[in-house]
């Protein structure tokens, strides 16, 4: 009798477990594999339109759009590595309904994805002559790095990048508020060529006073201070008058390059010494140029900027 009872029981729970199970093993998806021919679905803000291109045709307009075509080819190859990264990445995000775009994977605006341009935007930017030399160039960088990204740990990037260091990349904690063991604060030294190596900007008192939101009156200077700095040596917090602006928000009200800044006042004049451009985490691109220009290779230069990452071939990767 109770040997029945347990089939009953068994069989029952055959019955309501059973299709369950089956329900979840078919809605589960399969392991992704992105390969070199994944198509990205790419939105122009400007035109409202998407379009729609293979993976390393993307990515040529986006080194293109990105890097200076004259740097060297190694500077060139680095780029399309950190940007084919990070073009992975938000693909993978797109496919998990958490991407930033409800119809694409990408945009082509730099200040939130990846900048892009189209081949009508490269002949607008090069010329006729310099299209073909430098597309060609761009192109040879993309195909020469086919299919390489990086990874820490086993795990895709996150593959920051900017413009200038200005002598020393920042910490990802100092600016996202995240530790990020490959983002750690670098030395760049060989950033020389660098427009935005070194900028003096001079702004009268007044003009600070507006920007900062701080009440002014000619001859009664206000407080502007720094109060602490990060590891790299930037800017973290300032003391205006009595407001406290932590450094990235400092940067942005008054229109300098970096928070890697120092001032003076001298008379109804305050005098700016920024030093690079942008966030300053992860790779510096005229840092990747200047080593470039030393003989480092592409992969040289990505382990200096990524710390303890590895390069590896997407079709390897076995993505959730």
């Amino acid at each position: 009798m109770r040997c029945l009872v347990w089939l009953l029981i068994l069989a029952l729970a055959a019955v309501i477990f059973l299709p369950l199970a089956v329900v979840l093993l078919f809605q589960r998806q399969p392991p992704l594999r992105i390969s070199t021919d994944r198509a990205v679905r790419l939105y122009l803000p400007t035109s409202g339109s998407l379009q729609v291109l293979p993976l390393e045709e993307y990515l040529v307009g986006v080194v293109a759009a990105e890097m200076p075509a004259r740097f060297g080819l190694e500077a060139l190859k680095a780029q399309a590595v950190a940007s084919r990264t990070y073009a992975v990445r938000r693909l993978l995000l797109a496919r998990e309904g958490k991407g930033s775009h409800r119809d694409a994977d990408l945009c082509n605006d730099a200040q939130h994805c990846q900048g892009w341009l189209a081949e009508k935007e490269m002949q607008q930017r090069w010329g006729f002559l310099g299209y073909w030399f430098y597309r060609r160039k761009v192109a040879a960088a993309v195909a020469a790095t086919r299919g390489q990204v990086l990874t820490y740990e086993g795990r895709l990037i996150d593959a920051a990048y900017h413009a200038a260091s200005g002598g020393r990349t920042e910490d990802a904690a100092e600016v996202w508020g995240t530790p990020v063991p490959y983002l750690r604060s670098v030395p760049s030294p060989w950033e020389e060529e660098a427009p935005q190596h070194l900028v003096t900007v001079v702004l009268p008192a007044a003009e600070v006073a507006r920007r900062l939101g701080l009440p002014y009156k000619p001859g009664h200077p206000f407080i502007l201070r720094p109060v602490a700095s990060t590891v790299s040596g930037r800017v973290k917090s300032v003391r205006a008058g009595d407001r406290l602006l932590d450094g990235p928000q400092f940067r942005q009200l008054l229109g300098l390059n970096s928070t890697f800044v120092t001032w003076e006042q001298k008379g109804e004049d305050f005098i700016f010494k920024s030093r690079g451009y942008g966030h300053g985490v992860g790779m510096s691109q005229y840092g990747a140029a200047g080593l470039a220009r030393r003989g480092k290779s592409f992969r040289e230069i990505l382990a200096h900027y990524y710390p303890g990452t590895a390069l590896v071939p997407l079709e390897a990767l076995s993505l959730p």
